[in-house]
């Protein structure tokens, strides 16, 4: 029985042995092979990555009241607005992107208005922008600059995504939120889009599910 096991051993360990001697006899394989692994360590560590985090409160506002600009009600048609957060983590060493951030209603595909730098009132669009969801006690949104931008590699950003009720679109029982980054995708593809750019990585998140958000009162705080 020993010798049946040493024997086995034998027969594994002699093409290893063989293997070794050939590479220690011939540099040339040795640098191929060192040169391989370092590509394919390299290719790893740039490899696209990013984790999107959806903070599943939701808090519902009025806004001709809890959404100030200079202590006063940002200008408004919209009878109400949501307010809620997403973090957007790059652990690479590369820099990604993200786009087609949006708010719509899952059984239309219609948009709600998210609020960015660019969709404000100009002579607006530098001042900070005040929440108030819990009454008189303020928070300073710090809301995106486009539906779409950029994160550095290895960093984290916060999105204050505060999203106007589009009056010619249903506010059904809950709004979906989603943005794409630039990496081709095939199970992981949005079923929303309508444009060519559905190949790419997308992300969603359901808000307010299983309630309707229309009967909401203002400052309230639900989970999704």
């Amino acid at each position: 029985m020993i010798y049946l096991l040493r024997k086995d051993v034998h027969n594994i360990m002699w093409p290893i042995s063989d293997l070794w001697s050939l590479i220690s006899k011939n540099p040339s394989i040795t640098i191929s092979i060192a040169s391989l692994a370092i590509s394919l360590y390299t290719l790893w560590r740039q490899r696209k990555r990013i984790t999107i985090s959806f903070d599943p409160a939701l808090f519902v506002l009025d806004p001709k009241k809890d959404i100030l600009v200079l202590d006063e009600p940002y200008p408004f048609a919209s009878d109400v607005a949501f307010w809620f957060t997403i973090h957007v983590i790059n652990p690479s060493n590369v820099n990604l992107s993200f786009f087609d951030l949006r708010v719509f209603d899952p059984d239309t595909n219609k948009n709600h208005f998210i609020l960015t730098k660019k969709t404000m009132v100009e002579t607006l669009s530098h001042f900070p922008i005040h929440l108030r969801p819990y009454g008189p006690d303020g928070y300073t949104a710090d809301i995106p600059e486009h539906n779409y931008g950029s994160i550095k590699a290895g960093d984290v950003m916060r999105l204050d995504i505060i999203v106007i009720r589009n009056l010619d679109a249903p506010l059904g029982d809950e709004l979906t939120v989603s943005l794409k980054v630039p990496t081709t995708s095939i199970f992981h593809r949005s079923r929303f889009s309508n444009t060519d750019r559905k190949i790419y990585r997308a992300y969603a998140f359901w808000l307010g599910k299983g309630f309707s958000c229309s009967k909401l009162p203002t400052g309230t705080n639900t989970k999704g």
